[in-house]
């Protein structure tokens, strides 16, 4: 179902609530993906309720696929586990593979148990497969004189100037570039990039920021501070939706969803983002 080859693969890290009940609960629907296993198609279900509740009712079935626009379902009776199993490398997670057009969720029970101590797969220094910043270093440092900044549009200028003009432009990401973060008021956080040599405005990535610089959903993340469990390795803070050295071409982000924190990894090369990964791990408690 779907070529493995070119397409993204992704990480899922949940606390696994094993049960073993007919009516095992899914972890939230994800769109845009599919689970990477072995699956088999259900002529006679043509609805997400079906599909769902034809993988719930089945002790076999360990997750299921949707296809939105063929009204399509997929029950996958063996699912892969995540990490580098070709290097014998496994996560407490499980594999899944990019697919536009499809929403999928595994049961709970599906999960391998963890190999390794929990908290370690929420530190980037610990857990399989995330990337350091040490991991993309910067050819070169800019030490020369700092543009000013140079907008594309007459609009971007009216907008945003106010927020960056008053802020150090020298590079605090990727040698070269300064990362300005602000918020107007009790709104999303908002950011922008600057290159410090040419004055250039560049955006963060489109997936992260859709509004151009307004990067949303970022509310629970204050209440991973301080827990002994979220503190993140690489000396990158939890609790800060942007994530960047200087010394190092690596952007994270984090974003609240429903039933997770995504983590997504991003390199700054050659003047244009390149995606690297992305993680999900379990989201802050609420008291």
């Amino acid at each position: 179902m779907g070529n493995r080859v070119g397409l993204e693969w992704l990480l899922l890290i949940f606390l696994g609530i094993r049960t073993t009940n007919a009516q095992d609960p899914f972890t939230g629907l994800r769109d845009n993906s599919v689970p990477d296993g072995e699956a088999t198609r259900r002529a006679d279900v043509a609805t997400l309720d079906g599909c769902r509740t034809s993988c719930a009712t089945n002790d076999q079935c360990k997750a299921f696929a949707f296809d939105k626009s063929e009204q399509t379902c997929y029950l996958y009776t063996r699912v892969r586990p995540g990490g580098y199993p070709e290097l014998g490398v496994y996560s407490s997670g499980l594999a899944i593979i990019e697919k536009a057009g499809y929403v999928s969720a595994f049961k709970r029970s599906s999960f391998p148990p963890p190999p390794f101590p929990f908290q370690q797969y929420l530190s980037d220094a610990g857990a399989p497969g995330i990337p350091l910043f040490s991991d993309f270093p910067v050819s070169r440092m800019y030490v020369g004189p700092i543009a000013t900044p140079k907008f594309k549009s007459a609009a971007e200028k009216e907008y945003i100037e106010p927020l960056v003009g008053h802020t150090s432009l020298e590079p605090n990401f990727a040698g070269q570039f300064r990362i300005v973060q602000f918020r107007i008021g009790s709104g999303p956080i908002g950011a922008v990039m600057v290159d410090s040599k040419t004055g250039s405005v560049f955006h963060l990535p489109h997936e992260v920021a859709k509004d151009d610089f307004l990067v949303r959903d970022t509310e629970c993340l204050a209440l991973l501070r301080g827990l002994p469990w979220a503190k993140a390795g690489d000396k990158e803070d939890a609790a800060a939706p942007l994530s960047f050295k200087t010394e190092s071409e690596l952007l994270g982000v984090k974003q609240c969803r429903p039933s997770a924190v995504d983590r997504i990894y991003y390199r700054w090369h050659g003047r244009r983002w390149h995606f690297v990964t992305r993680f999900a791990s379990p989201p802050p408690p609420v008291s």
